[in-house]
Formats: C-alpha cells, structure tokens, sequence
C-alpha cells in the first residue's frame, strides 16, 4: 500500500507545475487559514461544507508556501491508490485464492494511481477537491462493514457526510450504501453510524 502510495504521488507530483491557482482552489486554504488564526471561517461556496475547509487545516498549518502546498495537496491525492488496494482485498472472496486477491487488489490500487481524471482534478483544484479520497475511504468502509468489521460502517458514513461536503456528487455513493447496507453487523452498530453521520451533517443542515 505505501509503495503505491509512492507511485500515485509520483504520477500526480508531475503535473504540479500546472495546478490553477484560482479563487475557487485557494477557496479551502484560506478558509483554513481563517480558521488558524481563531476565526470560524464560512464554506468556501454555497454547494460545500465546513468538511472543505476543515481537511485543509494540517496542510495549512504545516506549508510555508503555495508551492509546498500544493505539492503536499497532490501528494495526499494519491491516498487514493491504497484506498483502492485495501477496498478490492477486503471486497475480494476468501474463497477466490490469495493470486486472485492480490491480483484484484494491485489492479484496483494501479488504476487509481494512474488514472488521468483523477490527475486532472488536482491540476484544477476545484473540481471535486477531496471528494475522491474520502470516496475511497467510503469504499473502503462499506467493504469491511460487509466483513463484519463493526467500524467499517462508521468509516463509510464518515467518508461519505465529508465526502458529500467537497462535492455533492459524492453524495451519489449514498443510493450505492442503500444497496450494499450490510445486514450482518448488530442493529446497535447500524445505529451509532447513522447517529454518527446525522452529527457530522449538523453544520452544513444549519447553514
């Protein structure tokens, strides 16, 4: 998983010279920013969440200029490729043989790590900003809940809740969980996910 890590961020880390430095993608660093120096900052546009802002922070906190920004944005992008590994080993049937699992799990994580929209979306900042890592991290969830992993279903809510507030196509995973809603984890656990994602939804339902 690190090393394909190592490979997603190499592919992306290529294309940082060209990433848009606009008003839409410093959206979330200055709102970050904001908040660092003791404000509560606002969602950068009508269509995000305070998750936007929020997930920007530790980069703010620790970049000491545009470019070691961005160049820790696009880094962190390429999370998606382990993401990936991880969601295809724990989807993949026991029963399939460990070639078949590994098999499915690197060409998962290769996909990602090579995948040119994905690219694409860091070069423009904007246009689902961290929605893909924390869809995988959504993807990841829901197949260790299917496991029965007790916590998978709450990393799965909590991808989405944050997901959905960097891009409200995200929120379209939610019908795929109406389908894949594991029946095997106790009604107790289903409960406390559901709670937990109705308390990470309370800031964006009251703006």
């Amino acid at each position: 998983m690190l090393a394909l890590w190592a490979v997603a961020a190499w592919v992306r880390l290529r294309a940082v010279e060209h990433a848009i430095v606009g008003s839409d993608s410093l959206g979330p660093y200055l709102q970050a920013k904001a908040a660092l120096l003791g404000h509560l900052p606002r969602p950068p546009n009508p269509e995000s969440g305070d998750a936007l802002w929020m997930l920007a922070v530790p980069l703010v906190a620790w970049a000491d200029s545009l470019s070691t920004l961005f160049t820790a944005r696009f880094v962190m992008g390429g999370v998606v490729a382990p993401l990936a590994f991880a969601a295809a080993w724990h989807w993949t049937e026991d029963d399939v043989g460990p070639a078949r699992r590994w098999a499915a799990a690197l060409t998962a994580g290769l996909l990602m790590a090579f995948d040119p929209g994905l690219v694409d979306t860091l070069v423009s900042g904007a246009r689902t900003y961290g929605a893909p890592e924390l869809v995988g991290l959504t993807t990841l969830g829901i197949a260790l809940a299917m496991r029965g992993y007790t916590h998978g279903l709450a990393v799965a809510v909590l991808g989405l809740v944050w997901g959905a507030g960097h891009h409200p196509l995200a929120a379209g995973v939610g019908l795929g969980l109406l389908f894949l809603w594991p029946s095997n984890l106790g009604r107790g656990v289903r409960r406390w996910a559901l709670g937990l994602g109705a308390l990470l939804a309370v800031p964006r339902a009251l703006r």
